[in-house]
């Protein structure tokens, strides 16, 4: 099926579909939405930059805290690991709880 073909059937479907649909809701006021598109179109991306910008901060907020926590609970293997020591996987968490 060639793209002409393809887009031609998806407008039939589409103008078939849109014959069927109920009427609009006569209770919204008179050009709401005119207003609500014109409120999209002069500024479309910035939904999607102020979501963008709010999990950027998040993420990092994340990161921070997983690296706090690695930083925290493996300082000593990096030590052991940087004088050359030889590092055992329980070392750490027996030397911690005291076992």
């Amino acid at each position: 099926m060639s793209t002409r073909n393809f887009i031609e059937h998806a407008w039939n479907r589409l103008a078939r579909r849109a014959a069927q649909a109920p009427p609009d809701a006569a209770d919204l006021p008179f050009g709401f939405a005119a207003r609500v598109v014109a409120a999209w179109r002069s500024s479309p991306g910035e939904g999607f930059f102020a979501a963008l910008e709010g999990l950027t901060w998040r993420g990092l907020a994340v990161a921070v805290a997983i690296f706090c926590g690695c930083a925290a609970f493996g300082y000593d293997s990096v030590l052991n690991a940087m004088s050359g020591d030889a590092a055992q996987a329980g070392d750490f968490l027996s030397d911690w709880l005291g076992l």
